[in-house]
């Protein structure tokens, strides 16, 4: 059904792939109809799907953090990387927690001193709002280790890594790893 109207027999669908992440999504074929208004549906369709499936199996990221230019860095990172999708970024706790509601990131990544609500708030306030995101906090040091443990932290990690070592990291944890990088 699309927009309300019943199109029938023009697109035929199955679920059979897999991406580097492990995310599986549907993969469609359109079949050839003999009304070229029908096919045209089909192709619209066909096209919404692709875009859905794309967004499907690209994590989405929520970054926060005081350190501008660590922001931006990472945020240019993950954009320049087609496999995710950065929704949002913020420099405080509590307009992060905001957006986060409405967003609903795959993977949020903080650090444990964000303004207004630290990292650790954060990430329980995130955990009990929606369980299945993944949150990842940073720090200059190992001080919160224990902390970030408690809260439901999905990784530690410190603020020294290289960029590649973070996203290598980000990887491990959207595939429900625990980053070998990681202090929990």
């Amino acid at each position: 059904m699309l927009n309300g109207e019943k199109v029938e027999g023009l697109c035929s669908c199955s679920c059979h792939y897999s991406d580097s992440v492990g995310i599986k999504g549907t993969s469609h074929a359109v079949n050839m109809v003999d009304d070229p208004e029908r096919f045209s549906k089909a192709l619209a369709i066909s096209k919404k799907l692709s875009e859905v499936e794309w967004a499907l199996k690209h994590p989405t990221i929520f970054l926060i953090g005081d350190n501008k230019e660590f922001i931006d860095e990472l945020r240019e990172m993950f954009t320049m990387n087609s496999n995710f999708i950065v929704v949002g970024y913020s420099n405080n706790g509590y307009e992060a927690f905001e957006n986060i509601q409405s967003l609903n990131p795959d993977i949020v990544i903080t650090n444990t001193r964000a303004p207004e609500i630290d990292g650790l708030l954060l990430t329980l306030r995130v955990k009990n709002h929606c369980p299945s995101c993944k949150v990842v906090l940073y720090s200059l040091d190992n001080t919160f280790t224990q902390e970030a443990n408690e809260v439901g932290a999905d990784a530690y990690l410190l603020m020294d890594l290289n960029y590649t070592d973070i996203k290598s990291a980000v990887i491990q944890v959207v595939e429900g790893q625990k980053p070998n990088n990681s202090l929990l």
